[in-house]
């Protein structure tokens, strides 16, 4: 037998060979394979911790998702998620309660009935009609007043506790989830504007805030026609110009009314010396009404800004000797005031009573607190006082509101 045909022997390998045999092979370190591995075990924790959320968190995202404007109900169409197939998913339990939430109308077996103030209604009761429904098979005529109050899902005054389908496709259902969109998404629901609404609710009630819109609602509505028609006439009109530059006129209009100032109704004549004012206002927050007259005592000529003077204190009635068609120096002592707009009239009067302070005064209409009281025709003779007033006489000519008005509309 020849050694090429004879078997060989294999060397057995030893456990440290065997076992470098079965390791993978080691790969050089490079600057990537570190970066891939430490974002591996990075996205790995993140995995781990974002697996289970914490109770407070699912608290949160209910939160965010019923009252926060990110909500992902406001990019959602309602009817996918609130309709009759997702109302038979819900248990018998959850129906009974939401079915609290429902209108009456919602019920398999509703009849619709009449209010008691509704005519048929009255007619069938001045009749002595003792059926409940009308015979035509449509409302029933029993009053709506009569009905039982919907406590519970078996409450119903003889209602099914099944809702009717069709319901969730009632236009009147469907406008109310809109509602409920819009309002979501421009954040009514927020606790933010929760606090808003309450602090404006607060405000309202204690009479440290008011709509600023009401002062000017009537100065809208009804002088923006008269305005109209005056400014048009105005076009249509032939004007020869002077040859002194014109005076910068106030606007026609609600948005001229506010460029109006008391040296205005001077130059018309609405204002002339020796008129009074009465100046009335009440403070709901303080339960304090200030009621102070003043009198125009001079009209600078050029400026036309007026020279009140008054009574300090919570006194409102001027002296006998100042009201007099001819009046003599006050034996007392006067608070003198420079006014050239009703905003300073205000601030002037209520400086001189002194008992409401600067932080508690509201923003108002100064132009509604103040009566022009003047004398009818010419002065009256002789330096008495003319009538038993304290006014010495003169007789109401209006507020400075309707006083600037009339102007407007004469123009």
């Amino acid at each position: 037998m020849s050694e090429s045909s004879r078997p060989r022997r294999q060397a057995r390998l030893s456990a440290r060979a065997l076992a470098a045999a079965e390791q993978p092979p080691e790969l050089p370190v490079t600057r990537n394979s570190k970066r891939t591995a430490k974002s591996k075990a990075t996205s790995a924790t993140a995995q781990a911790g974002t697996a289970a959320p914490a109770p407070q968190d699912a608290a949160e995202d209910l939160r965010i998702l019923l009252n926060e404007p990110k909500s992902e109900l406001t990019r959602l169409n309602m009817s996918d998620i609130v309709n009759a197939k997702v109302w038979q998913m819900l248990s018998p339990a959850a129906r009974e309660r939401l079915a609290l939430l429902l209108p009456r109308s919602a019920a398999l077996n509703f009849k619709p009935e009449l209010d008691a103030s509704h005519p048929a209604l009255q007619a069938s009761q001045d009749s002595g009609s003792t059926s409940a429904h009308a015979p035509s098979g449509g409302p029933s005529l029993m009053p709506s007043a009569s009905r039982p109050a919907c406590s519970s899902p078996s409450d119903r005054g003889g209602q099914s506790r099944d809702i009717d389908p069709t319901h969730f496709t009632d236009p009147h259902f469907l406008a109310a989830m809109r509602t409920f969109q819009d309002h979501l998404f421009t954040g009514w629901l927020a606790p933010s504007h929760a606090r808003v609404l309450a602090e404006f609710e607060e405000g309202v009630r204690a009479g440290t805030l008011h709509a600023a819109w009401k002062d000017e609602a009537w100065d809208t509505t009804e002088l923006g026609v008269a305005a109209e028609e005056a400014t048009a006439g105005d076009q249509g009109a032939t004007t020869v110009a002077s040859p002194a530059a014109p005076r910068k006129q106030p606007q026609s209009g609600s948005a001229g009314l506010r460029e109006w100032k008391l040296a205005d109704l001077a130059r018309r004549a609405a204002l002339q010396e020796g008129d009074v004012l009465a100046y009335k206002r009440h403070f709901a927050a303080l339960n304090v009404t200030v009621e102070k007259d003043a009198l125009i005592e001079r009209i600078h000529p050029k400026t036309r800004a007026l020279k009140l003077v008054m009574l300090p204190g919570a006194a409102g009635a001027l002296p006998p000797e100042l009201v007099r068609a001819e009046p003599t120096p006050a034996t007392v002592d006067l608070f003198q005031l420079d006014a050239n707009s009703a905003a300073q009239l205000d601030t002037g009067v209520l400086d001189a009573d002194g008992r409401v302070p600067r932080g508690a005064r509201p923003h108002g209409n100064a132009w509604k607190y103040v009566t022009v009281w003047r004398w009818r025709g010419a002065v009256p003779d002789g330096g008495g006082v003319a009538d038993a007033n304290a006014r010495g006489g003169r007789e109401s000519f209006g507020t400075l509101h309707y006083l600037r008005s009339a102007l407007l509309q004469e123009r």
